[in-house]
């Protein structure tokens, strides 16, 4: 995917300075962590999960915000959901968690947002919304919100499924073939994608297009 522009990494830093104010974060405490998530987004091997996926969701996250019951919930989930990301790991999201956890407690944030933030992480691993955690409002549309590229352009779609095979460059083709189909097609047997009305008139169709398409090409390329 794309790096930032000059323009866009303003944007991004405004938005984690309206977090810190929110929070009421220490000054000094808010630019260790802003360093520290720099470090982690920013490094060479994501292809997807950097900055770029970081701002497309805190601007869904501003468009949607009469939708949002506790919109500092999202905007720290947001910034905190992908940055442990190792595509040789199986628990990033359980990783990210305890991150936030500890970030969001050096802040002094109540223990009731963190826990918040802790299940919206935690819920990205599988996109489901765990029955206990139906208390947290916020949760589908922060989910959909991560699962909005599924639905964008053709092009978008390509460019977003290229970066993620980018991040597994490592595994085999045939292997990565094999199991990124796995999981699409395990979406596809999915009542539906999204967890909103919202989300659901505008990404539904076109997602459920995108990823028939990249199955039919990941099929075609299985063969020797």
């Amino acid at each position: 995917m794309q790096s930032l522009s000059p323009d866009q990494m303003l944007e991004l830093s405004a938005c984690w300075d309206g977090l810190m104010q929110q929070l009421q974060a220490d000054p000094v405490q808010a630019q260790s962590c802003r360093d520290w998530l720099y470090q982690h987004y920013v490094q060479p091997e994501r292809h997807y999960h950097q900055f770029s996926h970081i701002l497309a969701l805190l601007r869904y996250a501003r468009q949607y915000r009469d939708h949002l019951a506790n919109p500092l919930v999202v905007d720290a989930a947001i910034w905190f959901h992908d940055v442990i990301y190792d595509t040789r790991a199986k628990d990033n999201e359980a990783q990210s968690a305890l991150q936030a956890a500890y970030w969001l407690k050096q802040f002094g944030t109540d223990a009731a947002i963190i826990d918040a933030v802790v299940a919206c992480i935690v819920a990205t691993a599988g996109h489901h919304v765990p029955e206990n955690e139906l208390a947290i409002p916020d949760l589908p549309l922060f989910l959909d919100f991560d699962l909005a590229i599924l639905g964008q352009s053709a092009e978008v779609y390509q460019a977003y499924t290229q970066a993620i095979q980018a991040e597994y460059q490592w595994v085999p083709g045939m292997l990565y073939r094999a199991g990124r189909k796995k999981l699409l097609t395990q979406f596809l047997e999915r009542p539906r994608l999204y967890f909103t009305d919202t989300f659901f008139e505008l990404y539904e169709h076109s997602a459920r297009r995108n990823i028939a398409h990249e199955i039919a090409q990941l099929t075609l390329f299985s063969w020797p």
